[in-house]
């Protein structure tokens, strides 16, 4: 008699639960012992005071990083109302990173967890109508098409208004872009094979909003870069990323989103929090609006240092000395490894004293310990030794990134005219 009451009990409280969630447009499926709350058509809610969109492309080898770090951002003790975090992930149909069955892409409303970090995701699984993604059924997308990217920003918009907007960009970054087989981009999908351009990724936040985001933060190796930044300050008014190797855990999304107990007005304040959060060096936080007085005292900086290369022995010189010092870093683990060097540290060693002032205004953390902005040097082969060939998507006048097609003095020129990398490369003496 008790068994069967207890039946009963657990009968009436599951079609409670059935009940309420469809008079709010939900349902519940049952998962085992387990419930997953699930929401197929969205409404538009209350308008917040932070909205926190965060694209996860994880179909590629970093899958189990993605589920580690939604659960980071569940364990979060904030207010999940007044800022609302919507998180779209990508799996790569390795099963047993999930804890279930999970082939596709997922959009998910983050919900605080009470038992922490651990290996169940428990937020609430949406559907959306301008995704064609649903809650009840498993749907591939392809995250590195802008144009997924830009119904996400805009549908995500739409459901969660509010006062000002934050965008994360989460996984593989390498830097500079251009149309070449050895593209520098973001956003690499195993299953179509392809990957984001950095200027089609900076177009559609733009477009997906209609205004820039307050902040674009980069959880990735080489986002602190002049090459994508140039491509940002269209879509964002402030930025914060890794100027150099990002760990493969990334952030610590636990803390990242507990800094939203406290109160932020702009993406500046909402930046530095967020920097001093993770307590890693090579952070920065950027002001993109200084982009373009930064941009003009880079390339005179360029033009004045290259006039002083004479010879091919002191560009050679001066090229080693630059691939030996600390303020160089770089890849080690592929066939093709870009070098970087900080913007700023060059500009100290090489008599660039209103460059490296110019650097200072932008990159807003004065710590010592948190990063700079970087810019593409050359690149290394798997010894570490420098690849001879130029790389085509960093010569200007082709179909190349902003910055490229832009730099009148420091990047490749297809007429050997003098640039800096020109001398420094041997495509000029």
């Amino acid at each position: 008699m008790e068994l069967f009451r207890n039946k009963i009990i657990a009968a009436l409280v599951f079609l409670t639960v059935l009940i309420a969630s469809c008079k709010m447009g939900e349902a519940v499926v049952v998962v085992g012992v387990a419930f997953e709350p699930i929401q197929e058509y969205n409404y538009e809610h209350e308008k917040g005071e932070w909205t926190v969109m965060v694209y996860m492309p994880a179909d590629n080898e970093m899958e189990k990083e993605a589920v580690a770090d939604i659960n980071e951002m569940e364990a979060a003790d904030i207010d999940f109302e007044a800022n609302h975090v919507i998180v779209l992930v990508d799996g790569n149909n390795q099963k047993e990173n999930y804890g279930g069955e999970w082939n596709g892409t997922r959009l998910y409303e983050i919900n605080h967890d009470k038992n922490g970090v651990d290996d169940k995701i428990v937020s609430l699984r949406l559907g959306c109508r301008e995704l064609n993604l649903s809650a009840k059924k498993e749907c591939e997308l392809d995250m590195s098409d802008p144009d997924v990217l830009k119904k996400f920003v805009s549908s995500t918009a739409k459901y969660y208004p509010a006062d000002h907007y934050a965008f994360v960009m989460w996984g593989e970054c390498s830097g500079y872009s251009g149309k070449t087989q050895n593209a520098r981009a973001v956003a690499f999908d195993d299953t179509s094979v392809s990957y984001m351009d950095n200027r089609d990724f900076a177009v559609s936040l733009y477009g997906g909003l209609g205004k820039k985001f307050d902040l674009l933060a980069m959880d990735s190796c080489f986002g602190s870069e002049l090459e994508l930044l140039t491509e940002f300050k269209s879509c964002a008014e402030y930025f914060t990323g890794m100027e150099g190797i990002q760990k493969l855990e990334g952030w610590n999304y636990r803390s990242l989103l507990n800094v939203f107990t406290g109160e932020f007005g702009d993406g500046k304040t909402l930046g530095e929090a967020l920097v001093s959060s993770q307590g890693e060096k090579n952070i920065s936080l950027v002001d993109l609006s200084d982009m373009d007085a930064l941009l003009n005292a880079f390339d005179l900086f360029a033009q004045k240092f290259s006039s002083s290369i004479k010879s091919n022995d002191a560009a050679v010189k001066i090229r080693n000395e630059i691939l030996g010092s600390e303020f160089c870093f770089r890849t080690y683990e592929s066939s093709l490894n870009p070098v970087y060097v900080d913007v700023k540290s060059l500009a100290e060693k090489y008599g660039g004293d209103d460059l490296a002032s110019c650097v200072e205004k932008t990159c807003m953390c004065k710590d010592p310990d948190y990063g700079g902005i970087g810019v593409f040097f050359c690149n290394m082969d798997e010894n570490q030794n420098l690849v001879e060939s130029i790389p085509d998507d960093y010569v200007r006048n082709k179909d190349n990134c902003t910055f490229v097609e832009k730099s009148a003095h420091y990047v490749f020129t297809q007429d050997k005219s003098g640039t800096l990398l020109d001398k420094l490369f041997g495509n000029y003496f």
